[in-house]
């Protein structure tokens, strides 16, 4: 059985763009590559640095989910 991560973080940029006739696009970064990251954990405080590629093979497999808002997107449906 896997084991499911769920994190929560302050976004600096989020944005739905919506196009006449398109469903709404989500834009911004939910992680971004080859930067460390602000100070996480609690009792063992620790960094992290994603490297390029990181989410490429569960991207293609897996159905990500995105909820915002009460809006929830998921990648292989490629809408809100």
């Amino acid at each position: 059985m896997s084991k499911m991560e769920r994190r929560s973080l302050a976004i600096k940029e989020l944005r739905i763009n919506e196009t006449e006739g398109e469903p709404p696009e989500l834009m911004g970064y939910a992680s971004v590559f080859d930067s460390w990251s602000e100070e996480l954990g609690g009792i063992e405080p620790f960094r992290e640095k994603v490297v390029r590629g990181a989410f490429a093979e569960t991207i293609k497999q897996d159905d990500i989910r995105c909820l915002f808002n009460s809006a929830i997107w998921r990648a292989k449906a490629r809408k809100l």
